[in-house]
C-alpha cells in the first residue's frame, strides 16, 4: 500500500518499485522521484513548501525509512544502496535558530 497527501506535488514511480506500507506525505510544490527499488515502510515527510527527494533504481529499503525535508530540501540516493531498519533522515534540523533581525542560523543543507 502507498498513501499520498498533499497539492501540487509531482511523484514519479519507475515500473517495477514495489511498495509495502509506505507513505508520502507532502504540503505543496514537493518533488518525488522513486526509481525501480523495493520500499519496505517508506516514509517521507515535508510539512513546509518545495523540497525533493530521489531514490535511484536497484535500492532495498530494509524497513522503515524516514525522510524528513521540512521545507525546500534535497535528499539523493544512488543506484543499488542498501539501507538496514529504522533509518532516519532529516535535512534540517526541526529547531530553527533564528538570530535577532529573524534571519536562520542552521538552514538545511542537501543530502546527496
Amino acid at each position: 500500500m502507498l498513501k499520498f497527501s498533499g497539492v501540487n506535488n509531482m511523484v514519479v514511480i519507475e515500473d517495477g518499485a514495489t511498495f509495502k506500507d509506505s507513505t508520502i506525505l507532502l504540503n505543496s510544490g514537493g518533488y518525488v522521484h522513486l526509481g525501480n527499488s523495493k520500499y519496505n515502510n517508506l516514509s517521507i515527510l515535508n510539512n513546509n513548501i518545495g523540497g525533493k527527494v530521489c531514490i535511484g533504481n536497484s535500492c532495498i529499503i530494509d524497513k522503515q525509512l524516514d525522510i524528513y525535508l521540512n521545507g525546500d530540501n534535497c535528499c539523493k540516493i544512488g543506484d543499488g544502496c542498501v539501507i538496514g531498519s529504522d533509518v532516519k533522515i532529516c535535512c534540517q534540523d526541526e529547531h530553527s535558530l533564528l538570530d535577532s533581525n529573524g534571519y536562520l542560523l542552521n538552514p538545511g543543507q542537501p543530502i546527496i
